[in-house]
């Protein structure tokens, strides 16, 4: 199961970019990978999902998230549609639900897909600030409205939903009188209806910034993960809020470079249509200077036996770097994919991601982990 891994449009959300590899493990590569052989993981890649004149599929716009049923079935949201695309276990199209609009079918501004309740699928709309639920097949069951907007999401198909609230700006001063802006949000727990059934805490957002570190959330069974990037351990979290241990991703840190931070602006502005306009951005953006060293890592996510997956590559490496850490605590191993990678969904022997190819193409791509 997973929490968000998708970045957000800009500037008054805080979004997430940046990680870190190992030594120079990433600096070697030079080819562009298909399957990634790394500490005796592979990811085979089984299923392609892209849209073209060929394949009869509409033609991915701005993919946002996506996530697996058990059936095979793949769901697709993207931001410039309002619409989830459900493809069967061959990869091809079923149907798609949805259009644009308020009522029960209709989306504006889809952000997130879920599975919290067996195979139905959570789809959480960020302009209607609601949550839709849909069966296996795409009809809708129900609509309800957290307490707060979401910051991140993740959710396990046992019913249990972590949130971790939009930030809040909190202005502290520092020993010189200077002021320090910090933004705060609560993480809690709720059931498959949305009603509240736990508190974790309160943490630390991260930085308004790009390059800048980022907390992350991951839920699996009867424990939270919360990655605030502030060092290479990640916290363990009972559901009752007690902290259970810590687990360190043993990364080394790196520098960050001029390449690094550039395909960091890059990857917030993609959201952007206007040319014109991601041009002028992207020039205010490379005025604030890049950071020393580089998070420790970018993104966590979870399956639902616990196994803790951790995105440890930086925008702009030659390829994507996931190192998978037992619930236990001990590392199993690292898997590589292309660069630029972004994983949406992992369960206990896949990963379902979002590819880019050279041209710009999005597609989905389902690979098979296999240990050995």
């Amino acid at each position: 199961m997973r929490a968000m891994s998708i970045t957000r449009p800009l500037l008054g959300a805080v979004v997430a970019l940046s990680a870190c590899a190992p030594d120079r493990a990433l600096e070697r590569g030079t080819r562009r990978p298909t399957s990634g052989e790394v500490g005796g993981m592979h990811a085979v890649p089984v299923l392609t999902i892209a849209g073209d004149s060929g394949s009869g599929h509409p033609e991915f716009l701005g993919v946002v998230d996506a996530m697996r049923l058990s059936t095979g079935v793949i769901a697709v949201a993207d931001r410039l549609r309002p619409s989830i695309l459900l493809f069967d276990a061959n990869g091809r199209l079923i149907r798609a639900v949805g259009r644009r609009g308020s009522g029960p079918s209709e989306f504006e501004s889809l952000s997130w897909l879920l599975r919290c309740a067996g195979d139905s699928i959570y789809a959480f709309d960020a302009e209607l600030d609601r949550m839709t639920v849909m069966d296996a097949a795409g009809g809708v069951v129900r609509h309800f409205r957290l307490p707060t907007p979401p910051f991140r999401l993740s959710c396990i198909s046992g019913g249990v939903l972590a949130v971790l609230d939009r930030p809040r700006i909190i202005e502290r001063m520092d020993p010189r009188g200077r002021a320090i802006r910090k933004y705060s949000g609560n993480l809690w727990l709720a059931n498959a209806e949305g009603d509240t059934v736990g508190v974790i805490g309160e943490f630390d957002v991260g930085e308004n910034r790009p390059l800048g570190r980022l907390t992350s959330i991951a839920i699996a069974k009867e424990r939270v993960y919360v990655g605030t990037a502030e060092s290479t351990t990640v916290d363990v979290y009972a559901f009752d809020g007690r902290r259970l241990s810590a687990i360190d991703i043993a990364v080394a840190r790196r520098e960050a470079t001029a390449r690094h931070y550039e395909r960091a602006v890059d990857r917030m502005l993609e959201a952007f249509t206007d040319g014109g306009y991601r041009e002028q951005m992207k020039r205010e953006l490379l005025k604030i200077p890049r950071p020393d060293i580089l998070p420790p890592y970018s993104d966590i996510v979870a399956d639902v036996e616990g196994t803790l997956w951790a995105v440890i590559s930086a925008p702009g490496d030659t390829v994507t770097q996931l190192r998978v850490i037992g619930a236990d605590g001990h590392v199993r191993g690292d898997v590589t994919f292309p660069s630029g990678t972004r994983v949406l969904e992992v369960g206990p022997d896949y990963v379902l991601a979002l590819e880019v190819t050279d041209v710009g193409e999005e597609r989905i791509v389902l690979y098979e982990i296999r240990v050995g």
